[in-house]
């Protein structure tokens, strides 16, 4: 078309030789923008595609906000870390390992602004705060003509390039454990052009002339795979029409609905004089109305910004013809009603373009270019001018109609779309606990166990304990939260004899997404429904949720797994509170030294620094139950004999006509005065009662006035809680 135009043009101005020269900078103006006779090659939608490392693959060039999956440009090996845990009392050991990589993305061969998210195999892996999923580092590099090398490529490789006017991302050390220790298929989403829609500037060279103010309105974003221009030009104007003209004796590329707003109005006064027709007949204007059988595409292909930049289509409003799967594959980012809105501009812009108008005049005009807009004395609408043809009696300026409007606003459904949570990391709440023997198992076993909490956002913690001022793994790990939280309002002393059902625990949660389920009372006598509130273990009926992290727990019994003189104690409003389900962490006792100075410590993706905990109810595992039953006997004499019934760690319930087990080596007592653990008088006996003479008893009185008589059981381990058989006046 420009050959054309400037020959007649240089024809005009300086004869053949001036045509000759106008031919030659036509060509070249052709050749500069891509419309010489090649074969166009359209760029096609594609679905979002996985990282290649493929030599000679295209890095594309990206405008405004896309979404591409880039390439790999260098990595290391894999590198190994290696984890021993266990071996504790006769048990082997194990080794974990996992593994991590460094590795360099390609992302555009254009500068751009910033990396927005990141998602590696469908999950987000960094997110819209610019947090990371996974532990690593993430470095960007913009692409700019005066950027450094990557100190860590730059350490690796001796002579290592800078990839300037490559934007690239670089991962250090970015853990694999989530993608089965290889490098995931990443997609990167990419901020090309800081708070702006794309603009026909961008998309040409600086060579091409090109209307610098050309909004694509509604493109948010294109990428550019590479191929000739013109293809990725035609490509577009299929959907945002452009007018492909001169300015002077540069090609120049603008908005056609830009260019109407400019309109040149040619009077009947210029009108060239009426010539003889093909049929002898002689006639001023030509309309005709064009046959072409090309089909004319009712739906647009596109990436969706509100999916995520999946890809999307949208269909054109009205009645399905026999071209209705026909469509145009656009690469850009578009919202759903901007895609439709254009999907129908389209169509009905196809349907003006059928009619064709030659309209002659008599003069040369460098206002009147191809790619102007006029608008004529005796015809409705808009004219494009597509060509001239210079004739004996003028020029014959070869029109076309075009639509009048901008695409009109049409509402449009994106589809469905589940996006990845974008899940910011949170810091872990740990606690430490040793939980009284539940009867499985041997009862040597120390029942230690990990309470591990926090938001909804959370996504685990690896398990330490501290030795000698370092961590040492314990090899277990876990992203199920415990339901923690912290009771509102005091709770009473009680004796721990009877099923309260009055009494009620108001409790805060941690997390609104925390579920607390009632129970019955068969559910009760099976062990269901314990928590932990403060050092006493209770066990309640009903669960009900009064707020977004508010509960009421409803029927209480308290003291229960031998936690009794806590219960009598009561607890304050604050006191910390944990579900005893199996979502709590059991830890390997053998492999933990046992000392009430050890402490665990929790390592999660949201901690900057290791979370520690002290063991909490150290040695509760372990503990003799205090005794029970306490029966004062006095014979007529005045002899005096205290009896007792004995309990057993993990037999939690009472069998009739059964002796409850031992479970300690012997059976041995203590029967003190005063302090248990400075007692002032102590007897040691093997027998569940004690009698004391008349004289003794008040000797003990006189003696000891004030002090409380007391008697506790002595375990393999340690000695129970002392059960109080009396008090001297």
């Amino acid at each position: 078309m420009a050959t054309l135009v400037l020959t007649a043009v240089g024809s005009i101005l300086g004869g053949p030789i001036g045509g000759a020269l106008g031919s030659i900078a036509g060509q070249q103006i052709d050749s500069a923008i891509g419309l010489g006779p090649k074969k166009i090659h359209g760029p096609r939608l594609k679905d979002l595609s996985v990282t290649t490392s493929s030599f000679g693959h295209p890095i594309a060039r990206h405008f405004g906000k896309v979404r591409t999956a880039g390439t790999i440009i260098w990595a290391t090996d894999l590198k190994e870390q290696r984890e021993t845990s266990g071996g504790g009392k006769g048990k082997p050991k194990s080794t974990s390992y996992s593994y991590s990589v460094s590795f360099a993305v390609a992302i555009s061969s254009r500068p751009i602004h910033s990396i927005g998210r990141i998602w590696a195999d469908g999950k987000l892996l960094r997110g819209a705060a610019g947090d990371l999923k996974s532990p690593g580092i993430m470095r960007f590099h913009s692409g700019h003509r005066d950027q450094q090398a990557d100190p860590l490529i730059a350490s690796a490789e001796s002579k290592c390039p800078a990839f300037r006017d490559c934007a690239y991302v670089v991962f250090e050390d970015l853990s694999l454990g989530d993608f089965g220790n290889r490098i995931p298929a990443l997609n990167f989403e990419v901020i090309a052009d800081a708070a702006r829609e794309v603009m026909i500037s961008d998309l040409v060279p600086d060579s091409i002339g090109s209307d610098r103010n050309g909004v694509l309105s509604g493109m948010v974003g294109y990428s550019d795979e590479g191929g000739p221009i013109s293809t990725s030009l035609s490509q577009i104007s299929e959907v945002f029409p452009l007018n492909f003209g001169l300015s002077g004796t540069s090609a120049k590329i603008a908005s056609s609905l830009a260019g109407q707003s400019r309109l040149v109005q040619l009077d009947a006064a210029r009108r060239a004089p009426a010539q003889a027709s093909g049929e002898g007949q002689s006639e001023e204007v030509v309309q005709t109305r064009s046959n072409s059988s090309r089909a004319v595409p009712r739906a647009l292909r596109y990436y969706d910004v509100g999916r995520d930049y999946q890809p999307g289509v949208q269909r054109a409003l009205g009645q399905s013809t026999d071209h209705s799967d026909a469509a145009i594959e656009l690469p850009a980012a578009l919202e759903a009603s901007t895609a439709r809105s254009l999907c129908n501009h389209m169509v009905q812009q196809a349907k003006w373009r059928n009619e064709l108008l030659t309209w002659p005049i008599c003069d040369v005009d460098t206002d009147i270019l191809p790619g102007k807009v006029v608008s004529l004395p005796d015809r409705a609408g808009n004219w494009l001018v597509k060509e001239w043809d210079w004739s004996e009696q003028g020029v014959d300026l070869s029109l076309e109609r075009v639509l009048p409007n901008a695409p009109r606003e049409i509402d449009a459904h994106k589809g469905d779309l589940k996006p990845p949570s974008d899940l910011h990391p949170l810091p872990t709440k740990l606690r430490f606990l040793e939980l009284p023997w539940d009867g499985s198992g041997s009862s040597d076993d120390r029942q230690l166990f990990a309470a591990l909490s926090s938001g909804e956002e959370w996504s685990g913690a690896n398990l330490y304990y501290e030795f000698n001022g370092g961590l040492i793994p314990i090899g277990v790990g876990t992203a199920e939260r415990v339901v923690q939280g912290s009771i509102q309002d005091s709770l009473p002393p009680s004796p721990s004899i009877l099923f309260e059902r009055e009494a009620t625990i108001e409790l805060q949660v941690e997390a609104a997404d925390f579920n607390i389920r009632s129970t019955t009372m068969v559910g009760l006598l099976q062990g269901e429904n314990r928590a932990l509130v403060g050092d006493e273990v209770i066990q309640f009926l009903g669960a009900e949720q009064t707020g977004l992290l508010s509960w009421d727990l409803k029927g209480l019994l308290r003291g229960r797994g031998g936690t009794e003189t806590s219960a009598l104690a009561g607890h304050p409003p604050g006191t910390a509170f944990v579900l005893l389900d199996e979502v709590l962490q059991r830890l390997d006792g053998a492999s933990i030294p046992y000392s009430a100075e050890t402490r665990l410590a929790a390592i999660g993706f949201g901690d900057e620094q290791p979370v520690l905990a002290d063991i909490e109810m150290f040695g509760q595992s372990r503990r003799p139950l205090a005794p029970v039953h306490l029966q004062r006997t006095e014979a007529v004499g005045g002899d005096v004999t205290f009896s007792w019934k004995r309990r057993a760690r993990g037999q939690w319930q009472w069998t009739d006509f059964v002796d409850t087990a031992l479970v300690e080596e012997r059976e041995v007592y203590l029967v003190g005065v005063g302090s248990k653990f400075d007692p002032l008088r102590v007897w040691e006996i093997e027998k569940p009662h004690i009698s004391f003479s008349k004289s003794e008893l008040d000797a003990l009185s006189a003696g000891y006035p004030g002090q409380s008589l007391w008697v506790c059981q002595v375990g393999t381990y340690s000695h129970s809680h002392p059960a109080i058989l009396a008090t001297f006046a």
